[in-house]
């Protein structure tokens, strides 16, 4: 039995010229504070030349970056929590990111969804690269995290690369639930996803109800198995029909406004489609709320 835990967060934080909170350094905050893990914040300057000896331009813009990123801090969490680090980092952003949370040994990476330039957080290309190098969960953050959390939804693909998002999803309703703490109150809902050709579902009109439904609920069953957390949420297992994973997804997710949205990444859907590896990232990208990524286990010693 094997509950994923989060003890330590990294909050990847862009300073720009809004005077208001930080939504990635406040998602991170709300959630350390909540798990009682503890909260550490990056910034990455990009300014060349990027090793040693440095220009005294640079410098001085290292040493600027320094100075906001804690005004940054001082605004979005006036009232704590204080964070256990703060690390203003020179280089290419995925890889001040990435060297930071492999340094600290965070269970939790937290970027924001912007699509442009270089800055860190950007859901673009450096992004991308995070996501694809991090081997630890990521937290796409977008709009406040408000909690209880009421609903969750988690897209799976009957592989063991999948297995990670479950789990993860059920430590979140059980930990940031609305059951969490309050005796008496419902657990939160929990949806579990499982995507199909439309043809496939057309041309057997018994496949979801004998065969994808149950199948769905033996993935359930095995996580709860795995976590020990039954009954930690109400599941209600779903099955789309779209060519296109992500859209059919994303539909969903529009429709219902979960809390939060899990991901696999790297996993194959059972018609040999890649289903949560770049479907992630395109979810990521276009989905109206925050969307938390786990990446699959690394089997390449296997």
């Amino acid at each position: 039995m094997s509950v994923p835990l989060i003890r330590s967060i990294l909050a990847g934080v862009e300073i720009g010229d809004s005077p208001g909170p930080d939504t990635v350094l406040a998602t991170a905050a709300t959630l350390a504070s909540a798990l009682k893990a503890d909260l550490h914040v990056v910034h990455a300057v990009e300014s060349g030349p990027l090793a040693p000896p440095l220009l005294p331009s640079v410098t001085l813009e290292m040493e600027r970056a320094a100075e906001a990123l804690d005004t940054v801090v001082g605004r979005t969490l006036p009232h704590g929590p204080v964070p256990a680090s703060r690390h203003v980092g020179l280089g290419r952003a995925h890889r001040v990111l990435s060297d930071r949370a492999e340094a600290l040994g965070v269970d939790l990476v937290v970027l924001g969804p912007h699509r442009g330039g270089h800055a860190l957080g950007g859901l673009g290309t450096t992004t991308d690269r995070i996501l694809r190098t991090l081997k630890v969960p990521c937290w796409v953050a977008r709009g406040d995290l408000n909690l209880p959390l009421r609903r969750v939804t988690v897209a799976i693909d009957f592989s063991t690369r999948s297995h990670p998002a479950l789990d993860l999803s059920l430590s979140l309703t059980s930990a940031l639930g609305g059951s969490a703490g309050v005796p008496g109150a419902p657990p939160p809902r929990l949806d579990v996803l499982y995507v199909e050709w439309p043809a496939s579902l057309r041309d057997d009109p018994e496949m979801e109800e004998k065969m994808l439904l149950p199948r769905i609920a033996d993935e359930v069953q095995s996580a709860e198995n795995r976590t020990g957390l039954k009954g930690a949420a109400l599941v209600q297992p779903r099955v789309l029909g779209a060519v296109d994973p992500s859209r059919g997804i994303l539909g969903h997710v529009a429709a219902e406004s979960p809390g939060v949205v899990v991901l696999g990444t790297h996993g194959r859907g059972a018609v040999a489609r890649t289903l949560l590896g770049s479907v992630a990232s395109i979810v990521a990208r276009e989905a109206p709320v925050s969307v938390l990524l786990a990446p699959a286990p690394d089997t390449s010693g296997t």
